[in-house]
């Protein structure tokens, strides 16, 4: 099956370019501006994710540290705790040992599990669009606090013209911008390239204000967290396939 492009791969919490880690082979982006900004603060970087059913995903981690260019120094938390606000369910994040590495290497020193552990704490699989969640997490004598509110899922709509395929969507509750099937951050519900064979599925991602407030400035480094530089924000990936007639639902 082909596909546009590859789909958008997910803020990772390495520390890469904004644009190239969100949008995957999004053309124009700038390459100049590092997610994490480079300081000797606490920082904490937890972006949550949501993708279709089958998308083959890395895996999704979470930035305790403080940095000092060119380096960042992992710190491991006296407390690192994500609650679903709705019955209060804790999540299993664990800690993934790493070193002190460069700027342009960092993946994150701590990883959510996939599914449900023997415990009862909930895993990736339970991240639920339009669910809310909070985090705590206590470090050096620090206390670092945030909620975010994962926005729903778009529902996509493929228009097949003769030379033209546009995807349209109506505005997901809890999202403030999307990134379009090419990858640019967009406010748009639509998107018109150029018609594609059968079988291209189109991506289309939702993030909530906290993410998109990040993302549009490059100067800010605080979204969605108190106590510590960094952001809690959170993103829904959806996806269309091309089908042969006229026009498609979402699968």
């Amino acid at each position: 099956m082909k596909k546009l492009r590859r789909a958008p791969v997910g803020i990772r919490l390495r520390l890469a370019v904004v644009c190239a880690a969100v949008a995957a082979l999004a053309s124009g982006c700038d390459h100049s501006a590092p997610l994490i900004a480079e300081s000797e603060e606490l920082m904490v970087y937890v972006v949550l994710e949501s993708f279709p059913s089958g998308f083959v995903r890395q895996p999704l981690t979470a930035v305790v540290a403080r940095s000092a260019t060119p380096a960042v120094e992992f710190l491991s938390a006296d407390v690192f705790a994500m609650r679903r606000t709705s019955d209060g369910r804790t999540f299993d994040w664990r800690v993934q040992p790493t070193l002190s590495i460069g700027l342009d290497q960092v993946n994150g020193n701590y990883v959510l599990a996939e599914s449900l552990s023997a415990v009862g704490a909930l895993g990736r699989d339970s991240l639920m669009p339009g669910a809310r969640y909070d985090l705590l997490v206590e470090v050096q004598g620090r206390t670092i606090t945030g909620s975010v509110t994962m926005p729903e899922r778009p529902a996509l709509r493929l228009l097949r013209g003769a030379a033209l395929d546009t995807v349209v969507w109506a505005p997901a509750s809890g999202a403030a911008a999307y990134f379009s099937p090419a990858g640019a951050l967009t406010t748009d519900t639509m998107w018109i390239g150029d018609r594609q064979g059968a079988g291209t599925r189109y991506f289309v991602t939702a993030i909530d204000p906290q993410l998109a407030r990040y993302l549009r400035s490059p100067q800010l480094t605080q979204s969605g967290v108190t106590g510590a530089l960094g952001l809690f924000g959170a993103q829904v990936t959806v996806s269309i396939e091309a089908l042969p007639n006229s026009a498609g639902g979402q699968p």
